[in-house]
């Protein structure tokens, strides 16, 4: 009589195991959103710039926000650079990019040179270089307003902003809810409701052609 031998395949019940604990992935949640049919994303090369119809785009596109029809837009400056007109504001934007902190000054003076005003979103590169764009800017009479009341401090004219800690930590929390497996599409896009004033008072009276309301001064946080 012949004995018989039984042998449990044990690392396929570890392996069964693992996938019963992994979570979601984040970066894959973030793809079934962008591939829903009410979302058209531009960003991250999905699809590539190079394979759309440009134009075409960058006309339905600025439609969109002209007309109110438009939620949300996350996209490339490729689409929206060229002399952006937003008819409802009254507004033409005129856009620049910058790869390294040697490229802000230039870019800042090119800029000043094309517009009434500046703007950029709190950047690290742009703000190790901070205080090279101000100067491009206080020469050229052109006030730059920013979302970092750092570089306000660094000559910036002004800014209406939350402090970086604030701005981490719900950044943060963000990111907690989705490394912990909740799906990006319930993770509700977040917008402080307060914020502080900045103002840099040297730039203020470099700009002799500008001022503010008393009442908002009144309430800034002013630096020197």
């Amino acid at each position: 009589m012949s004995s018989a031998h039984i042998t449990f395949d044990t690392t396929g019940d570890k392996i069964a195991r693992r996938v019963r604990k992994m979570r979601p992935s984040a970066v894959r949640n973030l793809f079934a959103a962008a591939t829903r049919d009410d979302v058209i994303s531009l960003s991250g090369g999905m699809p590539a710039v190079s394979l759309l119809p440009e134009e075409d785009i960058r006309r339905a596109t600025l439609a969109a926000i002209r007309d109110d029809e438009a939620d949300l837009i996350v996209g490339t400056h490729a689409i929206l650079s060229e002399g952006v007109e937003f008819a409802r504001l009254g507004l033409a934007v005129v856009e620049s990019t910058v790869s390294s902190q040697e490229e802000v000054a230039q870019a800042a003076a090119e800029l000043c040179g094309q517009a009434d005003a500046v703007f950029t979103p709190p950047d690290s590169t742009v703000a190790a270089a901070a205080g090279e764009a101000a100067q491009a800017a206080k020469t050229a009479g052109v006030p730059w307003y920013t979302g970092d009341s750092a570089m306000v401090q660094a000559g910036a004219l002004a800014s209406m902003s939350v402090t970086g800690r604030e701005a981490g930590v719900k950044t943060a929390d963000m990111a907690v809810q989705l490394i912990q497996g909740r799906d990006v599409a319930q993770v509700p896009v977040f917008t402080f409701s307060d914020s502080t004033t900045y103002v840099n008072q040297t730039t203020l009276e470099a700009l002799t052609s500008l001022s503010f309301p008393a009442e908002v001064l009144q309430t800034a946080f002013v630096c020197q």
